[in-house]
């Protein structure tokens, strides 16, 4: 049951941080977005926050106890490894509910638009990244 608690907290943990770095990657988008393609917006912001996301997690979600070396290369890099898996969700679901949102509500908001067709995105990718990071990037190292 501990064990269970324990996941359920970590989780817990990770939308936290998941959610803001979301906001942020939500924000950079929109910024790109009034000077570049929606797509390409989309890419460099998946990035930003994946970086943010990486620095929380190693901080407040995935830390090893009693370790000072929260960041590491390796995890690092492995936590990218499991973001593109989740970019690539992102990108794929956000093109399609922007294209799908694009057909269904022609005369409503571009912003409005982009926003839903990117958050839905997000929201897809979230569920493999946690496990992804939980059980990959941030793996307790056998010795």
């Amino acid at each position: 049951m501990g064990s269970i608690k324990k996941r359920a907290k970590q989780i817990g943990k990770y939308s936290g941080t998941a959610t803001f770095s979301a906001i942020i990657n939500i924000f950079v988008r929109w910024l790109l977005s009034h000077v570049m393609d929606f797509h390409i917006s989309v890419i460099i912001a998946y990035f930003v926050g994946a970086v943010i996301n990486y620095i929380l997690s190693a901080l407040f979600v995935f830390h090893v106890e009693g370790s000072p070396h929260h960041f590491t290369w390796k995890s690092f890099w492995r936590f990218m490894m499991v973001s593109m898996v989740g970019f690539i969700a992102t990108f794929i679901f956000s093109t399609l509910a922007h294209f799908i949102l694009f057909k269904c509500f022609p005369n409503d908001s571009k912003n409005l638009i982009e926003l839903a067709a990117h958050i839905i995105g997000l929201n897809v990718s979230f569920v493999c990244n946690y496990f992804g990071h939980s059980f990959f990037s941030f793996r307790k190292s056998k010795h």
